[in-house]
């Protein structure tokens, strides 16, 4: 019962999140005075890689301090390529 509640928390803040990077996108754009879909093209699309950017700078991290994350990198990199593929082809 207590999954279902956090199922249920994480979705609503999936929406307000989603609802606020929207919300704040434009108002970029707005007071830049630029289109909103070049806003949506670049600053989106740079917070939305962000996530895989900083997994594979830790695992390169933990790999120059000693510690072997070569495969949490290559498995980052694979999972987005093939998620992405997955979802562009439906």
């Amino acid at each position: 019962m207590i999954e279902a509640g956090f199922i249920v928390l994480g979705l609503m803040g999936l929406l307000w999140g989603s609802d606020y990077a929207v919300n704040a996108a434009r108002e970029i754009a707005r007071k830049l005075r630029i289109s909103e879909l070049i806003v949506g093209l670049t600053i989106v699309s740079i917070g939305t890689s962000l996530p895989e950017i900083s997994t594979n700078l830790l695992a390169g991290f933990s790999t120059l301090s000693g510690v072997d994350a070569s495969g949490i990198a290559v498995g980052n990199i694979i999972g987005s390529e093939l998620s992405q593929i997955t979802i562009l082809l439906g």
